[in-house]
């Protein structure tokens, strides 16, 4: 049923990418937006219609990760006395790296939220499976893709920029996490990244993520649920079901 929707659904311009042309620089319709109408039953997890007349997609059904400009949250706002740093982690553990992180581009998300290691940074963000991460790395050194450090700050001045927070939570919560042991791969294998993407229906960036947790044979922390079930497919673990 996915892949009906998926031939029956409109992808217009406005739409974030890679559905549309518009850069992701908001939360998309699974962060809570109030106009998102879900479907019933199980499609609702990931299917439902727009209801913002303000909405280009207005109307429309919609994947949960198209978006749009015109998001609503459907709750208040944190305010800037809610962001807290990232606890310091005593020391980089001996032995190799423990899972790979996946990091979203996006904030708010109920259920992805803002990306597991993002969720960190701010105290509305709790997740089960961000905590878990948090904890492994405490022992054990973490591995990360090198477009992960764009997408941490690209997160965080998006939040700036929505008032969430402010130059000095970034800076604070950029030093904490600079002493979690992270390591960045630098050297992606082009080809299964590629295959992953097409394969998988991924982002290339997502892909990335899911190729090195598949290289270096490491769990993967994820709270994409796309990204889970391209890791599930591939035998790659997720990290809290393994």
């Amino acid at each position: 049923m996915h892949e009906k929707l998926w031939r029956v659904t409109r992808l217009l311009d406005p739409d974030y990418e890679p559905c549309g042309k518009a850069e992701r620089d908001g939360p998309d319709c699974s962060c809570g937006c109030r106009y998102f109408a879900k479907l019933s039953g199980n499609l609702g997890n990931d299917w439902g219609v727009c209801a913002n007349p303000d909405s280009p997609r207005a109307g429309l059904l919609t994947f949960e990760h198209q978006g749009c400009s015109a998001f609503e949250s459907s709750e208040d706002p944190p305010v800037l006395s809610e962001v807290r740093p990232v606890p310091a982690a005593t020391a980089t553990p001996p032995g190799g790296p423990a899972l790979t992180i996946e990091t979203m581009e996006e904030e708010a998300r109920r259920e992805y939220l803002a990306g597991t290691s993002a969720c960190w940074a701010f105290a509305d963000e709790a997740h089960p499976q961000a905590a878990l991460a948090f904890q492994r790395i405490q022992k054990e050194e973490a591995l990360v893709p090198s477009l992960w450090w764009f997408e941490v700050r690209k997160i965080l001045v998006v939040n700036e920029r929505r008032k969430r927070i402010d130059e000095s939570a970034t800076a604070s919560f950029l030093r904490e996490l600079a002493r979690i042991p992270i390591r960045m791969d630098r050297m992606p294998v082009e080809g299964e990244v590629l295959r992953l993407a097409r394969t998988r229906r991924l982002s290339v960036y997502d892909a990335a993520y899911l190729e090195l947790a598949q290289r270096e044979g490491l769990p993967l922390a994820t709270l994409d649920r796309d990204l889970a079930a391209a890791a599930r497919a591939e035998g790659v673990p997720i990290l809290g079901e393994c």
